[in-house]
């Protein structure tokens, strides 16, 4: 499956099978690029008012580091360094942060479920490590992803409808290590606002950690 096909099949039913690593030409990026318009689009249309720009260069990059981890994630046979190759690529400059927590979360956001079948296969697997700096580094997408604990919300958090989708994910994916954060907690609270019991854990921790 191609890198455009990939990511029709992500933004169609969440899942999608993959080609065995090899270089990605100019036509299939542009493909790529087209794909990802619609899906920003189809997200900005769900997500509450304000969202930040598309910022097109870090989607793709975000596209093709996507893929390469579920290609890395089904072809067990690749070593640490093709791994870093496919994964450890850095993200293009962009002067706008929340919008590139916004373009890179348009395929990122599935880092929740590689982590989880990366550490399903093997503790020393190449592609944890990987995964996990992905994590670390773009917080709006990883909420959820256990074991990272001091994550700041980043950008996230400076940004009102970017933070109202982290407090959010917060709330679904009750991950009370995000609660760190004072300007999680608030959004937290408000997101609740009259009904806690929507989610009394994740409630009683944003008050207790207050």
């Amino acid at each position: 499956m191609s890198l455009p096909a990939y990511l029709n099949a992500l933004r169609e039913h969440g899942r999608a099978k993959v080609d065995p690593p090899r270089p990605i030409g100019k036509r299939e990026l542009d493909e790529a690029l087209s794909v990802l318009r619609a899906m920003d689009a189809e997200a900005r249309a769900e997500a509450p008012a304000g969202a930040p720009p598309l910022a097109e260069a870090v989607a793709l990059w975000a596209a093709g580091v996507a893929y390469g981890a579920s290609q890395a994630l089904v072809f067990r046979h690749l070593d640490a360094e093709v791994v870093k190759t496919l994964v450890a690529i850095p993200a293009p400059p962009c002067a706008d942060g929340a919008a590139a927590a916004w373009s890179a979360d348009l395929t990122l956001r599935i880092l929740p479920d590689l982590v989880g079948l990366a550490r399903g296969v093997s503790d020393k697997d190449p592609l944890i490590e990987a995964v996990l700096a992905l994590a670390r580094a773009w917080p709006l997408s990883s909420v959820g992803v256990r074991g990272l604990d001091g994550v700041a919300p980043g950008a996230a958090a400076e940004h009102p409808a970017l933070l109202r989708i982290y407090a959010d994910r917060v709330l679904e994916r009750r991950d009370l290590s995000r609660l760190a954060d004072p300007r999680v907690r608030e959004a937290v609270r408000e997101a609740l606002g009259a009904h806690p019991e929507l989610c009394e854990e994740v409630a009683r921790a944003a008050e207790v950690t207050a």
